[in-house]
């Protein structure tokens, strides 16, 4: 498998570590015990961060990419394939999901009421969403990536990636992202 495909789904399984633990604390929330709102406060700002700033701008070039180079493949009958689904549009979802469940619990934390259900209901929508569009990247849009792109292709994906990181992350921000990382990983360990 590409290099690059393997690094997006390493972040997967660590978003699915980190989602199990999600769920646990919402789990606690909807039963009305008391989750650890800070280690939930944690998962939501990772959460909000992480995906935009450095997993999805990887994706959305992959998508891009063939987007431009299949799309008059991609609707005909004889290739079996069916049109590329729109990766980018998810992404714009995932995040909007994201930031509603970090607000919520940042509402809580300041002693703001919240009703317990609405939270679960942001947390939980957020879970499902993702993971559903993770299991579409990795039974579609990866294999149909490692299938349509052909090595030379993949040093210019690699170029755009080294271009889009140069010029567009934020390298302070990404570096606060892997120690939230870090840190969530080290305490769920």
């Amino acid at each position: 498998m590409n290099a690059i495909i393997t690094d997006l789904i390493d972040d997967h399984k660590r978003f699915r570590f980190l989602l199990t633990h999600y769920e646990t604390h919402l789990d606690a929330l909807r039963i009305g015990g008391e989750p650890n709102y800070r280690l939930l406060r944690d998962l939501a700002h990772y959460f909000s961060l992480f995906p935009d700033e450095l997993h999805h701008k990887k994706e959305d070039i992959i998508y891009d990419f063939l987007a431009s180079t299949e799309d008059h493949l991609s609707s005909s009958p004889s290739q079996g394939n069916a049109r590329l689904h729109d990766i980018r549009t998810d992404h714009d979802v995932i995040s909007a999901d994201a930031a509603i469940f970090r607000k919520g619990i940042v509402q809580v934390l300041a002693g703001q009421q919240l009703p317990r259900d609405e939270l679960s209901l942001y947390g939980s929508k957020y879970i499902l969403t993702l993971r559903r569009h993770m299991q579409h990247e990795e039974e579609s849009f990866f294999p149909r990536a490692c299938a349509s792109i052909k090595p030379e292709a993949w040093r210019t994906i690699i170029d755009r990636f080294n271009d889009l990181f140069a010029k567009e992350v934020d390298t302070h921000k990404a570096r606060e992202v892997l120690d939230i990382e870090k840190s969530l990983l080290e305490r769920l360990a």
